[in-house]
């Protein structure tokens, strides 16, 4: 399992990526349907959805043997994962709560809500809503800008533990209603990533198209849950 964080090309040369983007929320459901097809079951897997990303990258200067070119970056950087074999860490460059311009930049001015104390329960899943009535898991956070928490929007400045996978723990169960929010605590780099694997072992849309001008198009990888 790597740290290394994979980056989109941002135009500024090198390369661009392009239109459309492909986001999927995918789940992982259990369906029993009788044979008289009355009273089916279903059971879910996974309170938390997975991603599928597939994004197109139209143009790319350089070759495989140029550092300054996105073409060596993402070669060096499929090879270094060993293609399908290894995760690495994704910022999603594009927004999904329709208040600022990146989802996983998680403001200070805007903390989010990822549980409701009871008086007895300590451990939490740190989170982000996506909706009235939908999370998603929020693991792989950024050391460079630690989560802030708020017990009914009073910053915590100690009084609990998080770990690697975002679970968080308080010395002390937070009060019947309590609410608890957080928040990333610098506002230019992302609070928190997205782990994914490359869901193939060849970069198989890799071309050149002319001289020193190559194209992807498609490059496909989905998150992961620890």
């Amino acid at each position: 399992m790597s740290n290394f964080v994979f980056a989109l090309p941002d135009a500024q040369g090198y390369g661009a990526w392009g239109w459309p983007y492909h986001k999927t929320p995918r789940y992982n459901t259990s369906r029993l349907v009788p044979a008289s097809n009355r009273g089916e079951v279903a059971f879910s897997y996974s309170p938390y959805p997975l991603w599928d990303f597939d994004v197109a990258i139209p143009y790319m200067f350089g070759n495989e043997m140029d550092p300054g070119g996105f073409v060596n970056y993402i070669i060096n950087f499929f090879a270094s994962v060993q293609g399908s074999f290894d995760t690495w860490l994704y910022a999603d460059p594009f927004p999904n709560t329709g208040q600022y311009s990146n989802p996983n930049y998680i403001y200070t001015q805007a903390p989010v809500t990822f549980g409701i104390g009871d008086g007895s329960t300590t451990g939490f899943q740190i989170q982000r809503p996506m909706g009235p009535n939908a999370f998603d898991i929020v693991q792989n956070l950024n050391g460079a800008n630690p989560p802030n928490i708020y017990i009914n929007g009073v910053l915590q400045s100690s009084g609990y533990t998080i770990t690697a996978t975002g679970g968080l723990y308080f010395a002390s169960a937070p009060a019947l209603s309590a609410i608890l929010t957080w928040s990333g605590s610098n506002n230019s780099i992302p609070a928190w990533y997205y782990r994914c694997r490359f869901n193939e072992d060849s970069l198989t849309d890799l071309e050149q198209d002319l001289y020193q001008f190559w194209s992807l198009k498609s490059l496909k990888f989905s998150s992961v849950i620890l």
